[in-house]
């Protein structure tokens, strides 16, 4: 089956997939519809699919991520918010062999272009 594509009057600025989890096929194919954007939030945790293909995105697709407050990171009490990015930033630095600082702002640039802050290199 084909994906399904907007109206061609429709301009797609970005889109952003939240929660992703899956391997690099299924990036291919979510950028096939035009999906620029993944959200990496607690599951890298504890998928090791989702670390294997984290190592391989694109730095230009990578977005932090904490809206799915069930799932924990480790060590930590309570559930998974704002204060968490910091932690998946380090576990992602890890995965690809950088630092936590060039993820958080990789991942900042990122975000400042999907939302179109004004800050980021649009």
């Amino acid at each position: 089956m084909a994906a399904k594509q907007p109206p061609k009057n429709v301009k797609v600025l970005a889109i952003l997939r939240l929660r992703f989890c899956g391997d690099v096929e299924t990036i291919k194919r979510y950028c096939d519809v035009g999906v620029k954007y993944f959200g990496i939030g607690g599951k890298i945790f504890y998928e090791n699919e989702l670390k294997e293909t984290v190592r391989f995105m694109p730095e230009d697709s990578l977005v932090l991520e904490t809206d799915a407050p069930y799932i924990r990171i480790p060590d930590m009490k309570g559930p998974n918010t704002s204060l968490s990015l910091w932690d998946i930033a380090e576990r992602i630095a890890l995965v690809r062999g950088t630092t936590t600082e060039k993820i958080i702002e990789l991942t900042t640039r990122n975000a400042e272009r999907l939302f179109d802050t004004g800050y980021g290199d649009v």
